[in-house]
């Protein structure tokens, strides 16, 4: 698969038409092909009894750019950490200043979860440690009831906590029925 073809031809969709553009790429002939690496990794060995949980994977590399301003070559290393929620939950939710309602799913059946327990932090960070064992300083906390719904009212405290902590705070949602769970920032 060469890297630039991708480049070379653009699909416009317009009105349920499919119209293919030619775009002109400059100054690809001297650049190195791109080497794709794919490789399976088998979760099963990191999730629980039920096949769910969470994985996370980290990966160095080490890159080497160009620098305009110091006019040399400048080797980079880059850290990346990405982690894989493999779970059978499904969330919608909404989330008001003074309270948030979550609608909770079996993603394989489409049908309500009964006694989810739904928790709402300020930051990923506060939960990472405790992800996967104790369940502790949330700032709310819920339980869906029979049709997989739960309404969590906030108190003033509740609101300052989530709400003036930091702009660069983001809510997360965590979710736990039986043996899955899930998390995702509430954006």
């Amino acid at each position: 698969y060469p890297n630039n073809d991708d480049l070379k031809y653009q699909k416009i969709y317009l009105d349920n038409k499919l119209n293919i553009q030619k775009v002109e790429v400059y100054g690809d002939a001297d650049l190195p092909k791109i080497k794709v690496v794919f490789e399976e990794i088998d979760l099963k060995p990191y999730l629980n009894e039920n096949g769910y949980g969470f994985v996370q994977i980290d990966a160095s590399l080490q890159t080497n750019y160009y620098s305009p301003w110091r006019k040399e070559n400048i080797l980079q290393d880059n850290d990346n950490t990405i982690t894989i929620q493999v779970t059978d939950i499904g969330v919608s939710a909404r989330m008001g200043i003074n309270k948030a309602v979550f609608m909770v799913r079996s993603l394989s059946t489409g049908k309500p979860l009964k006694n989810a327990e739904v928790y709402i932090y300020n930051n990923k960070i506060e939960i990472s440690n405790n992800l996967l064992n104790d369940i502790s300083e949330y700032i709310a906390k819920g339980t869906t009831d029979e049709n997989g719904t739960a309404t969590i009212e906030f108190t003033t405290k509740q609101m300052n906590d989530l709400f003036t902590t930091s702009r660069y705070s983001v809510p997360y949602i965590f979710v736990k029925h039986k043996t899955d769970k899930m998390l995702f920032p509430l954006s």
